[in-house]
């Protein structure tokens, strides 16, 4: 990662950042509904937002439903691309100078709706795989012909 300096940055680590449960609560909103500069989602007026993992601040569209999930506090998992990001700089001179720093990428996100979701469906899947390697004795049988 770069200093607050913006030291140049010659590699970034391959592998994705991931945060879990509370560690999700480090990623903070700094801004929304910034409109696009150029390019197609200028075009289409799309908007993104701004946020910040450490000295780190990175862009989501958003139409991501991570934006709302993230103001919702539903984040469970967020899984964050380590990138190089060139950073323009003004040297003392007036040149234009151009710096390769740390930056991330959004990749996807869980939501702790979902983890329930699938911890239910865990248990209920347990529930009947327990069930069903149960014994049928003549007293179960007897019990499930008189509801019917």
């Amino acid at each position: 990662m770069a200093t607050e300096k913006n030291t140049p940055v010659t590699e970034v680590a391959t592998e994705n950042l991931i945060l879990r449960d509370k560690d999700c609560r480090k990623i903070i909103c700094l801004s929304n509904g910034n409109a696009y500069g150029k390019g197609k989602r200028h075009e289409q007026g799309k908007t993104y937002s701004q946020f910040r993992l450490g000295k780190i601040v990175f862009t989501v569209a958003d139409d991501n439903p991570f934006v709302a999930d993230h103001k919702n506090g539903n984040l469970d998992e967020v899984s964050l691309n380590n990138t190089l990001v060139d950073k323009k700089t003004i040297d003392d001179e007036g040149n234009e100078v151009i710096t390769q720093v740390a930056g991330l990428e959004f990749d996807y996100h869980f939501t702790k709706t979902q983890e329930l979701s699938d911890a239910k469906h865990n248990a209920q899947m347990k529930a009947f795989a327990t069930l069903a390697s149960s014994p049928v004795t003549d007293d179960f049988l007897a019990q499930l012909l008189s509801n019917s």
